[in-house]
């Protein structure tokens, strides 16, 4: 067991977490970042595991705006909230 040293106590958490599970990365967020680290993670043989407060993976995309278009992704002239998070998945 390696414990995560020098963390806020707020964090105390992860240690217990990485007592119970044996993961290379912990990755807090299933939004589209966090899916992104999940994707880049696997292309590197890591294990990791995804930390979420909500139900569904997606974040405020799947939350509040899955029908909103975004225009700022790349190969993507114009995507919808929703069909991101479902491409990322």
């Amino acid at each position: 067991m390696r414990l995560v040293t020098g963390l806020h106590p707020q964090f105390l958490w992860l240690n217990y977490i990485c007592a119970v599970i044996s993961t290379d990365i912990i990755i807090i967020g299933a939004g589209p970042t966090g899916l992104f680290a999940v994707f880049e993670a696997g292309l590197l043989k890591m294990r990791c595991h995804l930390i979420d407060s909500l139900a569904q993976a997606g974040g405020q995309l799947s939350e509040i705006y899955p029908k909103k278009p975004i225009y700022d992704i790349p190969g993507f002239p114009s995507i919808l909230a929703g069909e991101l998070v479902d491409n990322l998945m």
